[in-house]
């Protein structure tokens, strides 16, 4: 499997999750998903005794225990969620579901999804998506 087919197998795997918690509760905590290396799909989160942990917080603990899940377990690719905010071009707040995609080949992106809630309904605008620095392999 080509790895950016790999990291978009997670990423379709795994974002119906942010989109029910967004119409849901209107936020989510950061999540993830692993292609191991016998090709199955694992789920993984952040166990954490606090409520309400501070986002960036949540999401280092999880990328830290899928740095040392795949060094240890030979993983293949993962792909982590965060409800984020982005800046637009006259520095307007966007809020965006940051799907971060890697692959132990060195590829690796970020994917957004921006959205707005009104009264509830979440309406999804155009994807935007970048190379980054691998974080995790």
């Amino acid at each position: 499997m080509h790895p950016k087919e790999a990291v978009e197998l997670l990423m379709n795997d795994g974002i119906s999750f942010a989109k029910r918690m967004l119409s849901e509760y209107g936020e989510f905590h950061p999540y993830g998903r692993v292609l191991g290396a016998d090709s199955k799909i694992v789920v993984v989160a952040v166990n954490d005794v606090n409520e309400y942990p501070i986002g960036a917080e949540y999401l280092q603990l999880l990328e830290d225990g899928l740095r040392d899940k795949a060094s240890k377990d030979g993983d293949m690719a993962i792909a982590t969620f965060a409800n984020v905010t982005l800046r637009g071009k006259n520095a307007e707040p966007i809020e965006a579901i940051q799907v971060s995609l890697e692959h132990i080949s060195g590829y690796s992106v970020n994917v957004y999804y921006p959205y707005s809630i009104n009264e509830g309904d979440v309406k999804y605008g155009d994807l935007i998506a970048m190379t980054r620095a691998p974080n995790i392999f």
